[in-house]
């Protein structure tokens, strides 16, 4: 026999965190923890333990491989691939995206991590991107495929809702509302996470206040949180009847 889980719509949340920032062992996992909450964490693979060299944000400071497995066993967090080196996908060849996508899977799991979720850097992809990312992951996550997501899901074109400056708790607090009554996922979409954010939201900060006063909300209303691979509809068992 088999068994399925989210075989049947519910409203849920996912926070999501891109690039692998240090921010997200200093400020974010702290933070969701105080209500209970995991989180996903896209990692570049090139970039852990590095500040002025990665290709995403020179001026940025990453989490070292100690610190990711921090997240995941002392937070309970996912660590998905945010792609070997950060490139634009479809700038690049079939080849390069492969390596792209392969080299990252690879270097995770050279770490202790089996990584299953991937994220297009930019939120830039194509169809082949598409195509080979199945080859490796079992879902991916853009950034500008805004929206909720609808059951039942299409796994490889998740909707998300960007939180950065410019972006109010009481917006989040309506896309929570807006997942509750129609029974939808809401993924959300974080970079950099800081005391004192930029204003400016090509910077792609947040509050850490804000984030605590979102995840207060989504505790308050009772929704269940939830990391993207978790959110997925899934199976397991050795055979199904028929």
């Amino acid at each position: 026999a088999t068994s399925v889980s989210n075989i049947a719509p519910e409203p849920k949340v996912s926070f999501t965190f891109d690039d692998g920032l240090d921010s997200v062992i200093t400020h974010a996992a702290p933070t969701l923890a105080k209500y209970g909450f995991p989180g996903t964490s896209y990692v570049i693979a090139d970039c852990p333990g590095t500040q002025g060299t990665c290709n995403a944000n020179p001026d940025a400071t990453y989490m070292n491989w100690e610190q990711i497995l921090q997240i995941r066993d002392k937070y309970g967090w996912e660590i998905g691939a945010h792609s070997l080196t950060h490139p634009v996908f479809s700038k690049l060849t079939e080849n390069e995206q492969d390596h792209e996508l392969s080299k990252s899977k690879k270097i995770l799991a050279e770490h202790g991590v089996d990584a299953r979720a991937f994220a297009t850097p930019y939120g830039d992809y194509n169809h082949r991107t598409l195509a080979l990312a199945a080859k490796y992951y079992e879902s991916h996550r853009g950034f500008w495929d805004r929206g909720l997501n609808r059951w039942p899901y299409n796994d490889y074109l998740l909707s998300v809702q960007q939180v950065q400056a410019g972006v109010s708790v009481e917006q989040v607090q309506r896309y929570i509302d807006s997942a509750i009554v129609n029974r939808q996922w809401l993924v959300l979409v974080f970079h950099d996470i800081k005391d004192v954010p930029s204003d400016n939201p090509d910077d792609f900060e947040y509050g850490t206040g804000d984030l605590d006063s979102i995840a207060s909300y989504v505790k308050q209303r009772d929704v269940r949180v939830t990391t993207v691979s978790d959110g997925l509809i899934t199976s397991s068992g050795d055979k199904i009847f028929g």
